[in-house]
């Protein structure tokens, strides 16, 4: 089964927290900066080997980020593996 990165986006909160699920269970939890949130996501899902990331929040919000996180993924691979899911 593949992990998971789970963020709740809050636009106005200078930290953010991703959780790494795996099945039902929270295996890990890192604090990201509102200020670098799209490269850190991207980075988390290097970091724990994952290509699932699912983000909720704001929709606008969250199809922006969504964006900018696939853009990072075009400039350093050339190609989307990431599976970037708005719930």
């Amino acid at each position: 089964m593949t992990a998971t990165v789970l963020i709740n986006v809050n636009p106005f909160m200078f930290e953010q927290k991703a959780y790494l699920i795996k099945g039902d269970e929270i295996i890990a939890i890192d604090s990201v900066k509102m200020k670098n949130l799209a490269e850190d996501i991207f980075m988390l899902s290097e970091k724990h080997d994952t290509r699932e990331i699912h983000l909720s929040g704001a929709k606008v919000f969250t199809k922006g980020l969504k964006q900018k996180i696939e853009k990072s993924e075009i400039e350093k691979y050339s190609i989307n593996k990431l599976n970037i899911t708005l719930i």
